[in-house]
């Protein structure tokens, strides 16, 4: 099922390049369903891979590791959209 939700991942990310590369709009790409299910799609794996103890285990020894990098994602991000 992991393998599954990664592909699915990267198949919405492989959608919504090729429609930027094409020129789509961005509110198409922003509101088209198979763009956006890369967000579900990445929640599906971390929650299968939670449900394996050893991955668990190493997902949880990277704890610091993950904490700065959400934090950072968002805060990057915002700093790059402000107008």
């Amino acid at each position: 099922m992991r393998n599954l939700c990664i592909g699915v991942a990267v198949l919405s990310l492989g959608v919504r390049v090729a429609m930027l590369l094409t020129g789509a709009a961005a509110e198409a790409i922003y509101e088209f369903s198979i763009t956006r299910m890369d967000a579900l799609a990445l929640g599906g794996a971390a929650a299968t891979a939670m449900r394996d103890p050893q991955l668990a285990r190493r997902i949880a020894s990277q704890r610091r590791f993950l904490f700065a990098t959400a934090l950072a994602v968002p805060l990057g991000g915002a700093a790059l959209t402000r107008d």
